[in-house]
């Protein structure tokens, strides 16, 4: 079998889930002897950072790329009008001219530039089936995300780009032959409004560091933590949120740390209103900022797809608190994590249970053990083959 996979970035290094998703199912795809995978990415990048010993054909982009401003003249949404230009689809489809390929896997609502012009540009010749590889359910995510923006003039900007961005995904819905769905909750909204598509469930898989023991003692500090990237203005909000509900629990004798990336603004603007806070802006290794916590938070509001970082917390054995809505698809329940409904029950959560020290490992332990053998990519690409085997047309 030969695929072509479109994405609209290098996803090496993986700084933030969505990369982190395309990157490993790459590595996927490309550990398989039964496939040939050509990847076309929208980006270029002068220091290949891949495993040496993948089987993929890289295709960089050489094309510059038109300023973001322009996309409000254009029928594309920001994201797509900037990951990939008209002379991407170009060189796309003259891959495609060149060599069969039986399956072209679009990641991402943003690679759906693709679907628009390619057929234009293959009239006449031989197409494989296409796939789109969703993350999100963008359209239900977008007018949401675009709610959220405090400035009148930006959230009108946002809610257009947002309303092209749904527009631009049930297009590619509607044209593609098969897709993938992140969560069972996105499959489900998915196939509720688009009931006669083909859509496989593929959840990621997980190829972090994995703590084999670890056991939660009263020498652990009384620290939870909060991992993720706060650059988008939704995160930001999310986090200002709770750290407003849990900057004083250092009242109590617990410490919170937000480790991950924001901008120099929301950094100075978190250190001087949020001053008992630990902040970790920058890490190498994910274990220097997890292994001394007794428990960690999964609190976002908004964003359906799947919260990587709740495998990052399980992996390395600290037991979650989360929205139900947060952690869809992970196979986790209150049997191995603590379930919320809201801020205040976060915070009332961390207080009567961060010294139970032998429920804490009771979770942490629960949950390692069912996730140890649940979260394989090489399983999760199994399950991909067969899904484009049985729905081949050949």
């Amino acid at each position: 079998m030969k695929i072509l996979m479109v994405t609209r970035q290098y996803p090496w290094p993986a700084d933030a889930g969505d990369l982190l998703y395309t990157k490993d199912l790459i590595e996927g795809l490309a550990r398989r002897e039964d496939l040939e995978l050509t990847v076309y990415y929208g980006t270029s990048q002068e220091n290949v950072v891949q495993d040496s010993s993948l089987k993929v054909n890289n295709v960089m982009s050489d094309v510059k790329k038109t300023g973001a401003i322009w996309s409000v003249f254009s029928k594309y949404p920001k994201a797509i009008y900037t990951s990939l230009s008209g002379c991407d689809v170009d060189n796309i489809a003259k891959i495609l001219k060149t060599e069969k390929y039986d399956f072209l896997l679009l990641n991402e609502t943003s690679t759906s530039r693709v679907i628009y012009e390619l057929p234009r540009l293959l009239e006449g010749c031989e197409y494989p089936q296409v796939v789109y590889i969703s993350h999100n359910v963008d359209y239900i995510l977008r007018p949401h995300a675009a709610k959220e923006e405090s400035s009148l003039i930006k959230r009108i900007l946002m809610m257009y780009d947002a309303y092209k961005y749904k527009k631009s995904e049930m297009y590619m819905i509607e044209q593609c032959d098969l897709m993938t769905a992140i969560s069972d909750m996105d499959r489900l909204q998915y196939q509720s409004d688009f009931p006669s598509k083909l859509i496989l469930e593929l959840p990621p898989g997980y190829t972090g560091e994995s703590i084999s023991e670890r056991s939660i003692t009263s020498a652990v500090p009384k620290l939870i933590v909060l991992v993720g990237s706060f650059l988008w203005h939704v995160k930001k909000k999310n986090l200002l949120e709770i750290l407003d509900r849990f900057s004083s629990i250092h009242n109590s004798g617990v410490k919170l740390r937000i480790a991950g990336r924001m901008d120099q603004e929301l950094y100075e603007y978190c250190i001087k209103e949020y001053p008992t806070v630990e902040y970790v802006p920058n890490f190498t290794d994910l274990s220097d900022v997890l292994c001394d916590a007794r428990m960690a938070l999964v609190l976002e509001r908004i964003g359906g797809g799947f919260k990587l970082k709740t495998l990052d917390y399980v992996f390395h054995r600290v037991p979650i608190v989360a929205y139900e809505q947060a952690i869809s698809g992970s196979g986790f329940t209150v049997d191995d994590c603590y379930i919320v409904d809201s801020l205040d029950a976060a915070y009332e959560t961390v207080i009567n249970n961060i010294d139970l020290l032998d429920i804490l490992n009771m979770k942490q332990n629960k949950a390692y053990e069912k996730a140890i053998s649940s979260f394989s990519w090489d399983d999760r690409c199994e399950v991909l083959m067969n899904f484009f085997e049985r729905n081949s047309n050949d």
